[in-house]
């Protein structure tokens, strides 16, 4: 796809979310991210990352790991209970034993 056709199906997308929900949600924005799976390095990372962010209680899901070999820079998409007390806490869990298992990134 073209940027102009991503961009025109994002809004597409907030204008059907905030119809679909009678206006009470609007979505600020609606985005894309590449992920990597691909090839033994990234698919063995994606396994262990994905473990690691949901073996903790209060993430819900776990999504949008990309590794980048060259940078040595790792990214996964947490979602953390809203209830839980200490979000952040949890965040910080998650980023600490990501970084005892992979320290070079």
């Amino acid at each position: 796809m073209r940027v102009e056709e991503i961009d025109t199906m994002m809004r597409r997308v907030q204008q059907k979310f905030q119809h679909a929900t009678n206006g009470k949600v609007i979505l600020a924005t609606v985005g894309i991210y590449a992920q990597n799976q691909g090839g033994k390095t990234a698919a063995h990372a994606h396994g262990i990352a994905m473990h690691i962010a949901t073996e903790e209680p209060h993430v819900l899901q776990a999504h949008g790991f990309y590794i980048d070999e060259e940078w040595q820079s790792m990214n996964l998409h947490i979602v953390v209970n809203f209830e839980t007390p200490n979000r952040e806490a949890v965040h910080q869990k998650v980023l600490t034993n990501r970084e005892k298992r992979f320290p070079a990134y």
